[in-house]
């Protein structure tokens, strides 16, 4: 009985420092794409959730009585968009151009079960400023905010990078072949109608 139990510690144990190997050489990967780095995959998770969080989290810290319109990185499909519109709730939109003030997520990095996004924001004052919201979490589950860091450096002025709307899927209709029946028909209706050789000989 000691014997099992002690197996089953060791087992236990080698799994954990397996998980915390892995965990360990993940490289660190990045959206948008970053010289030198694996690139994140906007629409696989955790990514769409870590751009939710990050922006409903720089609202709270920063002007919670903001519209809460966002903005997400170039390349970023309909589809992300859709998604984080969902998980920031009815009181959520998209950027549109013209809008301020916004809340522009500039990029999203993970590194096993550690995460940052920085977000440019308005200030009161409308002042443009950066701001990383770190993460800790694992795969399989959300990743939750644990640290705000402000960044009082120049930022740019965010640009719309809202996808247009994707056309619908195209229908085809394929042209449906002719019964076998009436070719049949016709075919015989003309042999019958035609006039043999013998009888324009009489």
């Amino acid at each position: 009985m000691l014997d099992t139990l002690v197996l089953k510690r060791v087992i236990v144990a080698s799994f954990m420092t397996m998980a915390m190997a892995c965990a360990a050489c993940t490289p660190m990967a990045t959206w948008p794409p970053t010289e030198g780095k694996a690139v994140l995959a906007p629409s696989a998770a955790p990514c769409p959730q870590l751009m939710a969080t990050s922006v409903s989290f720089t609202r709270r810290n920063t002007n919670p009585q903001a519209p809460l319109v966002f903005n997400l990185p170039p390349g970023t499909e309909w589809k992300v968009w859709e998604e984080v519109l969902r998980q920031l709730g009815p009181d959520a939109r998209k950027m549109v151009p013209g809008d301020a003030p916004v809340f522009d997520v500039r990029q999203v990095r993970l590194d096993g079960g550690l995460a940052e996004v920085d977000v440019v924001y308005a200030t009161r004052e409308g002042v443009w400023q950066m701001a990383t919201v770190r993460f800790t979490g694992a795969f399989g589950s959300n990743y939750r905010p644990n640290y705000f860091q402000h960044w009082f450096i120049p930022v740019e002025v965010p640009v719309c990078h809202s996808p247009p709307r994707p056309p619908p899927p195209l229908t085809i209709a394929w042209p449906s072949d002719d019964p076998v029946g009436e070719s049949t028909d016709a075919s015989s209706s003309e042999s019958e109608t035609a006039p043999s050789d013998s009888s324009s000989g009489a």
